[in-house]
């Protein structure tokens, strides 16, 4: 059997190694949840597209970006792919003609009541959506999946056979992300003139507030909606007390919100109680309070509801995936298979090295902070013929960098507003350059002579002044070091992405001689297999001869 025997395009012409097997095994198994743990490089999207194929089944592949559906919809939309996406995607016609300025979907008319006749054919969004309901395959990102069963029609998109969770190990995040209750103070001011009330506040304190909150919301709404046909200006008004008015229902249902188990232990299945918890949100700015976010301290109550949705079969694919993903879901062991495939990179192409440094922290001497800059330093002049990448995991340390490095002149940072122009600026620049970032763990790629060397400047612990991440720490003793191992993969994964690619990886924060024998457990095969200790500075692997594209 070849991949284009299951109908998949002309491009896949023959399996990687070990892609059939893994085909026939996640299409085999009699569980309801197939967990794959196949890294980059394995081929995971012909894979689940096989499965689907194999199993006749109409299939819903969720992505955790709009990016990520794209590259499908470029490999797969000759064997039928559709991809529906979120409103704001979509241009508004009906709006925009009448306005002579463009008016995305989400901003139409139509929600605040006004009759669109183009909903029933002519609509850009709606004709997607029922394009999507006839097709055997479809592709949606997890925020849009969510929101349709939440809000919208949940059927519009008719039943699936087969839900496939592409990059899995993040889908309890979304889930929880997508859960969590977020109210603006100004928007609150501006809309009903009214404040929160403290965030400490007993739930019955805060359902009673939110009720009377509602209740103006919607005499706010009522008059709006009253004069939409005046303009714009109303109609924006009339979705601004609807979003609003979702938000606080679901706040004035905090006298529901149940009690939490002491812990979220391996007997825990889907539809069991969560708690909650009110966190201020600040401004990144000015850091004053901006917000407050109520969120769940675990989600899985809701992944039935709004994730899983009855669908018989699912399929959870990821690079990094962990039995743990599927439990933070509310999935039973008993309902689960696991299986981790081989990595196809040779582990000698993609070194991971830790290099005796200092212990990296808030809490580092003027000493440690000299130690670490003058290693930082000398890995990028051992390597002045390429290009590499600094992980910081802190805008601050960043900064520290960019400020006091001997090579100033060939480094690369960003802000949180110019990331993507700066990354792209790297990937054309020639060499030496070295991009410095906190934010470059999940959602990029840089193949080839993009990046030949990686330095994790600190190992990417999770921020637990945050009460949520405490309390799921509290409750689940191994939660932080198994965040923080996805979190160390995925780093690593982003210069090194094809089988004839390579990569070096340093870690220079020692505190990696404690972490990694306290979460062995989590470490898949191929990932430990690369790891090496080197007392100094290696000598470099060979330049690459291959320029990305």
């Amino acid at each position: 059997m070849v991949p284009t025997d299951l109908g998949l395009p002309a491009k896949f012409g023959a399996w990687r190694k070990g892609q059939e097997d893994t085909v026939i095994a996640a299409a085999s198994s009699d569980k309801r949840f197939y967990l794959l743990s196949m890294p980059t490089g394995g081929g995971k999207s012909a894979v689940y597209m096989g499965v689907s194929k194999m199993l006749d089944a109409r299939a819903l592949v969720l992505t955790g970006t709009k990016g990520l559906q794209a590259q499908l919809m470029a490999d797969f939309q000759s064997m039928g792919l559709v991809e529906v996406k979120g409103q704001s995607n979509y241009k508004c016609i009906a709006d925009s003609e009448s306005s002579r300025s463009m008016v995305m979907c989400n901003d139409g008319s139509c929600h605040s009541g006004v009759e669109c006749s183009l909903r029933n054919g002519g609509c850009l969004y709606y004709d997607a959506v029922r394009k999507g309901s006839k097709a055997r395959l479809v592709v949606a990102n997890y925020a849009y999946w969510m929101t349709m069963n939440r809000y919208s029609d949940p059927e519009a998109l008719g039943k699936f056979d087969l839900l496939i969770l592409d990059e899995a190990h993040a889908a309890p995040e979304y889930l929880a992300e997508f859960c969590a209750i977020e109210i603006d103070r100004a928007e609150l001011h501006s809309l009903l003139d009214i404040e929160l009330p403290p965030i400490n506040e007993d739930r019955e304190v805060l359902s009673d507030w939110a009720l009377k909150a509602r209740a103006q919301c919607v005499l706010k709404y009522q008059a709006a909606k009253n004069r939409v046909h005046e303009g714009a200006k109303y109609v924006k008004l009339v979705r601004q007390l609807i979003d609003l008015g979702r938000r606080l229902t679901e706040l004035a249902n905090a006298h529901k919100w149940r009690r939490a188990e002491p812990a979220l232990n391996d007997a825990t299945v889907a539809g069991a109680a969560t708690d909650w918890l009110g966190e201020e949100v600040l401004d990144p700015v000015t850091r004053r309070p901006k917000a407050v976010k109520f969120s769940p301290v675990w989600a899985h109550a809701y992944a039935e509801q709004y994730l899983f949705k009855g669908i018989p079969r699912v399929l959870m694919v990821s690079a990094t995936l962990q039995p743990k993903a599927a439990k933070y879901l509310g999935v039973a062991p008993t309902e689960m298979e696991f299986s981790e495939a081989a990595s196809t990179f040779d582990p000698r192409r993609r070194p991971l090295i830790h290099i005796p440094t200092t212990d990296v922290g808030r809490n580092m001497s003027d000493g440690q902070v000299r130690i670490w800059l003058n290693k930082i330093d000398a890995i990028i002049e051992s390597r002045k013929d390429r290009k590499g990448i600094v992980h910081t995991r802190s805008y601050d340390r960043a900064q520290l960098i960019l400020a006091n490095s001997r090579h100033r002149a060939i480094l690369m940072g960003h802000g949180s507003r110019n990331a993507r122009d700066v990354v792209a600026a790297f990937k054309r620049a020639s060499a030496p350059r070295v991009l410095v970032s906190p934010s470059m763990e999940t959602g990029w790629d840089f193949p080839y002579d993009q990046c030949e060397y990686q330095i994790i400047a600190k190992i990417p612990f999770l921020d637990t002044r945050s009460r949520v991440i405490t309390a799921r720490a509290k409750s689940d003793k191994k939660y932080l070091n198994y965040m923080t191992v996805l979190s160390l993969i995925q780093t690593y994964g982003r210069g090194m992405r094809a089988e004839d690619d390579s990569c070096e990886t340093f870690i220079i924060d020692d505190q990696i001689d404690w972490f990694r024998p306290a979460s062995r457990e989590f470490w898949p095969k191929w990932f430990s297999a690369a790891f090496t200790r080197h007392p100094g500075i290696p000598a470099p692997m060979p330049k690459q001869v291959r320029r990305a594209v």
